[in-house]
């Protein structure tokens, strides 16, 4: 299952485990379920494997051309998610190239780190 969405689950204190009725609902209804959770609004990339009894991988990457932030800098973070039946291959980029770059594995749903 992909899911995308604006706020971050665990990747920041200021996304989804600030409401947590709201991310309990959310656990119930894909617990059990592989999930990629497709997000941004931090400014920067990560890959979050699966945390505690949860199938779901947080992949996180924004601001594909932000310049209006002058303590952070420009961000040119961008990522590109490639689907096949066998495996998912996510790429994560910023300003100087591949940053992150993980398979994960459809099947087993377990995740190889690349890069």
């Amino acid at each position: 299952m992909l899911i995308c969405a604006g706020t971050p689950i665990r990747a920041t204190g200021n996304g989804w485990m600030r409401y947590r009725d709201d991310y309990a609902r959310f656990r119930a209804i894909i617990q059990g379920r592989k999930s990629i959770f497709l997000t941004g609004d931090i400014h920067e990339n990560a890959f979050l494997p699966p945390a505690g009894e949860t199938k779901m991988f947080e992949v996180v990457s924004s601001g594909a051309f932000v310049t209006k932030y002058y303590l952070t800098g420009e961000r040119e973070n961008f990522g590109i998610l490639e689907y096949t039946p066998a495996s998912t291959d996510i790429k994560l980029f910023d300003k100087r190239g591949l940053e992150m770059h993980n398979v994960i594995d459809n099947a087993t749903f377990m995740h190889r780190e690349i890069r």
